[in-house]
């Protein structure tokens, strides 16, 4: 597990979780540390309420006249806010920082709706969407508007091996091959019109798959400027 999760873990842990275990205070540098750290990991030392380091934070603000000036400095040198923020914002801002994390680990911003590690994480990038919030730092942190995951999850798994397929061997699987035996699937249903304009794209994306021309010779796939942006941003259904 990515250290980094590990800090989200105890970031996000609610505070009662470590009522049953007596701890000693922590010094201030040990948190100071702590909050180097989980800058690093979210891009901001304003740690959110409801866990030790959040409380930390809050009472450095209150202290703020009485702290030794070399401790205001490695503060100020972080970004510290020295302003404590509303709720509202400390719930944005929790939700957005463990959202960074998602996007360090994987390299995009396709949270799934029901990612079973953070599930509400999921429900709060779906509601983003839906609702069109648009925030400066939703973009900084490299949130996507549009989800690629539209296609069902068992398609996408499949397409992603006969893609890998084809990718090493420059040709689809031989006749009897699971892989192919998928490929001839989704052709049969393509004929029956049962297949998504856009599951036909992505097969259409396969130099070597035949099967889904329009009838009357061809003519040109369907819904290709969805693939090829999907294709630009990284490779089909990420």
């Amino acid at each position: 597990m990515a250290w980094w999760w590990l800090l989200l873990w105890r970031v996000c842990l609610p505070a009662w979780a470590f009522a049953q275990t007596p701890l000693r205070p922590a010094s201030w540098e040990s948190m100071y540390e702590e909050l180097v750290a989980y800058k690093e990991v979210f891009g901001t030392a304003d740690a959110v309420l409801g866990n030790a380091l959040g409380r930390w934070c809050d009472a450095q603000r209150r202290l703020k006249g009485k702290l030794d000036a070399d401790k205001v400095a490695k503060l100020d040198a972080l970004d510290f806010s020295w302003a404590a923020p509303s709720k509202s914002e400390q719930n944005f801002d929790l939700m957005l920082q463990r959202f960074q994390a998602y996007v360090n680990e994987h390299g995009d911003g396709q949270v799934p709706k029901k990612y079973k590690l953070d599930p509400q994480l999921g429900s709060w990038v779906a509601a983003t969407r839906r609702l069109g919030i648009r925030d400066p730092r939703l973009e900084a942190a490299g949130f996507e508007w549009v989800s690629h995951r539209k296609c069902g999850s068992t398609f996408m798994k499949n397409f992603r091996k006969l893609r890998d397929y084809v990718a090493d061997y420059g040709a689809e699987p031989p006749e009897g091959h699971d892989l192919q035996v998928w490929a001839d699937a989704q052709r049969r249903a393509h004929r029956k019109g049962l297949l998504s304009y856009e599951r036909v794209d992505y097969l259409r994306s396969l130099a070597s798959f035949s099967g889904t021309e329009t009838p009357g010779g061809g003519g040109p796939p369907l819904q290709l400027f969805s693939l090829y942006r999907r294709q630009k941003g990284g490779g089909a259904g990420k």
